[in-house]
């Protein structure tokens, strides 16, 4: 997923402009709204007056209104309790956390993004917080690495951080690699093919959504869904990756059937079909929606 701020003078320059917006109703286009709330907000009905006259408080801050886009991969479709934990989880990076807070989820594009508006003003002291001290674009990125994780999504492993096998979050100017670990045998496949191998893979799509499953049956939908399997081999277990097998300790340590049993109880065989999943380009990245689209 990718995270961005929306600046003034794309539109986001009042909380009557951003809430209208988030509502749908500044082009009359309430039908791409799929999901709207609020944090700290007494009566979302009058949110625009209720975030004015807590501005009102603090007459030297001439820039209360902070406004953020969430944008999730095409074929990630989220609940509304996922939307409402990557709001959480970018309010505390960002470290806004308690501030008013209005947002909506739009489906009028081919992927569903995430309107988030956001008070500045800290409802008891009345002073103006800095999101994330100043470095929010930082903040917002290591964000999105957050909601991945925690909610199984695919990694994107383009910017200043990188995921670990393990689910670590790192900066990559600390020498430590895109945390992917490849056999010679998986190297030699992606330069002779120029296509992500099946350990790969693996490591970026199939870890997350093990970490974050529930459940067994969660797992195997999920895992189906991207054309992955899991499955007991042994006393041990292996994913099926289209037709290549790969072993679960090419993926991470904490991704053993034991430590899974431990987590979703007794293993359970999976009763679904696997989708059939087609060929991934190696350099792969999606670049960033412009900033002038993201308030149109």
């Amino acid at each position: 997923m990718r995270a961005q701020i929306i600046p003034r003078k794309h539109g986001a320059g009042s909380f009557r402009d951003s809430v209208n917006y988030n509502l749908g109703l500044s082009k009359n286009d309430t039908d791409k709204v799929e999901y709207v709330n609020t944090r700290d907000i007494f009566e979302p009905s009058v949110a625009i007056r209720e975030m004015e006259a807590l501005a009102l408080e603090n007459t030297r801050s001439k820039d209360p209104v902070f406004n953020c886009i969430l944008s999730w991969r095409e074929s990630e479709i989220q609940s509304r309790e996922q939307v409402d934990e990557a709001v959480s989880i970018v309010l505390k990076e960002l470290r806004l956390e308690g501030c008013q807070a209005h947002y909506a989820l739009h489906r009028n594009t081919q992927n569903l993004h995430l309107h988030l508006c956001v008070n500045r003003i800290d409802p008891e002291t009345y002073k103006a917080r800095d999101p994330a001290h100043g470095w929010t674009k930082k903040a917002l990125e290591k964000a999105a690495r957050k909601i991945e994780l925690a909610q199984g999504w695919e990694i994107v492993r383009s910017g200043r951080y990188t995921v670990t096998p393990n689910g670590e979050i790192l900066e990559k100017s600390d020498g430590r690699g895109d945390g992917i670990k490849l056999s010679q045998t998986a190297r030699d496949i992606e330069a002779h093919t120029a296509a992500k191998s099946a350990e790969r893979i693996a490591q970026e799509t199939a870890a997350p959504i093990i970490r974050s499953a529930k459940s067994w049956d969660e797992l195997h939908k999920r895992l189906a869904e991207r054309g992955i399997s899991f499955e007991r081999k042994g006393s041990g277990a292996i994913l099926h990756v289209g037709e290549t097998v790969v072993k679960a300790s090419c993926v991470g340590r904490d991704i053993s059937l034991s430590k899974l049993e431990k987590k979703l109880g007794a293993f359970r065989e999976r009763d679904i079909s696997v989708s059939v999943r087609q060929p991934e380009p190696i350099e792969r990245v999606e670049k960033s929606p412009k900033v002038k689209n993201a308030w149109t």
